[in-house]
């Protein structure tokens, strides 16, 4: 009989677990895993795939059809992951885009909570009395953004980087940082523009009515994949120092993010839009200004 038949059997374990493993198992590894732990997955399965086929190949060494169908039913399940691998990056590439977009919705909703609260937006920085900064405005926000927590347990009386206030910075807020940050923990993926010129005049707070230019055309809050600035740090992008290209290339000054094409911002109105790194680069410094008079049509930047 047929189910009597062993290479019947054969096709079956080659064909069916090893594909449903590819088809399935794979494409779930990669939409909730960053990239390398996808590719960890894909040598394990790889390794396990090539063991099962050395078994199989001493079992039915005697039976060159049978060992053809293994070796079949290996070229189909590595061109299934072939053709597969790219899509399930993609759906996690944007999905961590998403998550990024939602740690901007938190930003900029505590900093209007704060404005509500103090009738302005919080400084850059705090200065103590010889204008040594010494506490970020992403401080300031963290009752905004969880009650209590790392508000409560740090010390306003010591610099940033004092011995009692520097272990809050390895705590690391999932909110402060891109879900594709490869930058070391503590590290802040989001950042303010800091300048006269912008909604951040150093140690200086403004207020909505001082956004002249529109609150729906001026840039709150800046993505920075690797900007090297700890959260708690009284430290961000400086207008003047800018590298206004979006990614530019071997500069931290920049705007910049790990989703390919563009970079995530928060305008002031509340509004998270990425951003294409076409975008001119003059356009890009208008937007981070709050009174420089531009005209600038939402086209020419979203």
């Amino acid at each position: 009989m047929i189910w009597h038949d062993r290479r019947i059997w054969l096709r079956i374990l080659c064909s069916s677990p090893m594909s449903a493993m590819a088809v399935v198992a794979l494409p779930l590894v990669f939409s909730v895993t960053n990239r390398e732990t996808g590719l960890l997955a894909a040598i394990i399965f790889s390794g396990i795939n090539v063991g099962l086929l050395l078994l199989l190949w001493r079992w039915v060494a005697s039976n060159n059809t049978a060992v053809g169908d293994c070796i079949a039913g290996s070229v189909v399940t590595t061109l299934l992951f072939a053709l597969l691998y790219p899509s399930t990056t993609a759906i996690h590439c944007g999905g961590s885009r998403t998550e990024c977009g939602n740690n901007f919705k938190q930003i900029i909703l505590a900093l209007h909570h704060y404005h509500d609260s103090h009738e302005s937006l919080p400084p850059a920085y705090l200065t103590d009395d010889n204008d040594i900064p010494m506490h970020s405005w992403r401080v300031l926000i963290l009752p905004y953004l969880e009650p209590g927590g790392r508000y409560s347990n740090y010390q306003f009386d010591s610099p940033w980087n004092s011995d009692q206030n520097l272990p809050l910075a390895a705590t690391s807020p999932e909110f402060y940082r891109c879900p594709l940050s490869e930058s070391p923990k503590g590290e802040t993926n989001y950042l303010a523009v800091v300048g006269t010129e912008t909604i951040w005049p150093m140690n200086n707070p403004t207020k909505f009515m001082d956004v002249d230019d529109g609150t729906a055309n001026t840039i709150a809050v800046v993505e920075s994949h690797a900007s090297g600035i700890l959260w708690t740090e009284p430290s961000d992008l400086s207008f003047a120092n800018m590298n206004w290209q979006i990614n530019a290339e071997n500069s931290r000054a920049t705007i910049s993010s790990k989703h390919p094409g563009g970079a995530i911002v928060a305008a002031v109105d509340g509004s998270v839009r990425f951003i294409s790194e076409k975008i001119d680069p003059e356009v890009l410094q208008m937007l981070t200004t709050r009174r420089g008079g531009e005209q600038i049509e939402s086209e020419d930047w979203w």
